[in-house]
């Protein structure tokens, strides 16, 4: 399992936050709008990683971080579940 590391800051969120900035192997990623305390964030290739949500090992684009712990690292499904149930419809 890959772990996240930049020291050259590159996440594109301008929020007022204080994000750590995530790479894998210079994969720089883009970051969306926070919504449940969390940010997803997009890369360019797919990615390994053991979700903190559901402890499975994924591969992908897509990996979400919580704001408060961006150690955490969490899947696009359990992101997804995740706003689903917190945001109203």
């Amino acid at each position: 399992m890959k772990k996240f590391n930049d020291p050259q800051n590159s996440i594109k969120y301008t929020g007022n936050n204080n994000l750590s900035q995530h790479a894998f192997d210079g994969d720089h990623p883009t970051a969306t709008k926070p919504r449940c305390g969390m940010v997803l964030l997009k890369y360019e290739r797919s990615h390994s990683f053991r979700c903190s949500n559901c402890n499975r090992d994924k591969v992908s684009k897509k990996i979400a971080i919580l704001q408060n712990n961006p150690t955490q690292l969490i899947c696009n499904a359990c992101y997804g579940y995740i706003i689903s149930r917190n945001e109203i419809k």
